[in-house]
C-alpha cells in the first residue's frame, strides 16, 4: 500500500504505479476506485448537499472528506491542475456510478418480473392441465 495526500489514505501500490498523471480525470477516477467501493461512490456525493437541480430528491451522504482531500492533494500535485477540476471529476464519477447502479437495479427488477411472470404461467398451465385431467 502507498500513502497519498497527508498519508492517512492508502492505495494499492499496483494501482498507484499505473496511474497516468497526464490525464487528471483518469487519475482521479483510478484513485477514487482504489479508495471507495462502487456502491459508496454511487450513493454518496462530494459535499453531501442536496442538488440544486433536483430539489425534490434527498441529499446523498458525503464522501469521507479526509480521503477526498488526500485524492485532491495527490492529483493536483502530480497532474498540475486546480483542485476545483479534481473535485468536478469526483462529482462526475459519483454521478456516473449512480447511473450505473440504477441501470443494474432496473435490469435486476426486469429479470425478477420476467421470472415471476414465467412462474405464474407455469402455475396456470399446471392448474389447467389438472382441470382437464379430471
Amino acid at each position: 500500500m502507498v500513502p497519498i495526500g497527508t498519508g492517512t489514505t492508502l492505495v494499492p501500490k499496483e494501482v498507484y504505479s499505473k496511474i497516468n498523471w497526464k490525464s487528471y480525470t483518469m487519475a482521479t477516477r483510478k484513485l477514487l476506485m482504489a479508495v471507495f467501493s462502487r456502491r459508496t461512490l454511487a450513493t454518496h456525493s462530494l459535499t453531501g448537499k442536496a442538488s440544486p437541480a433536483f430539489l425534490s430528491k434527498p441529499a446523498k451522504l458525503c464522501l469521507d472528506p479526509e480521503k477526498v482531500s488526500d485524492i485532491v492533494m495527490t492529483v493536483t500535485a502530480n497532474s498540475h491542475v486546480k483542485g476545483s477540476l479534481v473535485r468536478s471529476a469526483i462529482t462526475t464519477k459519483c454521478a456516473d456510478e449512480n447511473k450505473m447502479l440504477k441501470l443494474q437495479m432496473q435490469k435486476k427488477q426486469r429479470q425478477r418480473t420476467l421470472e415471476a411472470s414465467a412462474a405464474d404461467k407455469d402455475l396456470q398451465e399446471g392448474a389447467a392441465a389438472e382441470v382437464t385431467s379430471e
